[in-house]
């Protein structure tokens, strides 16, 4: 069982890679598909007006939630880092098997790649407002948002963004809205960020 839990979390962290890839599983940087995005999409894409610096997070994203946000998001009683297409990811785990995740994707475009995908007819994408001032969305290769699984994007430079993904258990009481622990988890980790800074 807890496997399947590893495993599916860390499935669901790699969506955003992928998602920004022409072939799942393969993931390439935004910026060489950039030019090829309809020039619709990229005037789409909110840019963040006050970037922030997350350099030292990128290879150490298990700090980027304190245990007292763990505690208080999902009453944490582990955590583990693993490794993800473009830089680490980190999870934490309740007892019941409940996880959010959370791993950086630097030099990959940006909020652009994530647009890239807007009208894609699998998955889902939802423009979102700001959490904490920064441009997300929620956005997926599959939509599992009625069943215990969500993922943010977040903007965080014109070129860097982080993911907040949440995958629950069904006798969780978010598992029909696990978005919005998402965004909470996102909220957490951009305090974090700017506490570090």
């Amino acid at each position: 069982m807890k496997t399947t839990v590893y495993a599916a979390a860390g499935a669901l962290l790699l969506l955003t890679a992928t998602a920004c890839s022409s072939n799942p599983g393969t993931p390439t940087p935004a910026t060489s598909e950039s030019s090829a995005a309809p020039s619709s999409t990229a005037s789409n894409v909110p840019r963040v007006t006050s970037p922030l610096d997350a350099t030292k997070y990128e290879q150490n994203p298990c700090a980027l939630l304190s245990q007292a946000q763990a505690t208080q998001l999902i009453n944490s009683v582990r955590n583990r880092q693993a490794a993800g297409a473009v830089a680490p990811i980190c999870s934490w785990y309740d007892a019941d098997g409940n996880s959010v995740g959370l791993g950086l994707l630097p030099h990959q475009g940006g909020l652009a790649s994530a647009y890239q995908h807007q009208d894609s007819q699998s998955g889902y994408f939802e423009a979102i407002p700001d959490i904490d001032g920064y441009p997300a969305v929620l956005s997926g290769t599959t939509d599992s948002r009625k069943s215990g699984g969500c993922q943010a994007i977040v903007g965080i430079t014109d070129d860097e963004t982080f993911t907040s993904s949440i995958l629950l258990q069904p006798q969780s009481p978010l598992y029909q809205d696990p978005c919005s622990l998402a965004v909470k988890t996102a909220a957490a980790a951009i305090t974090t960020i700017k506490a570090g800074a």
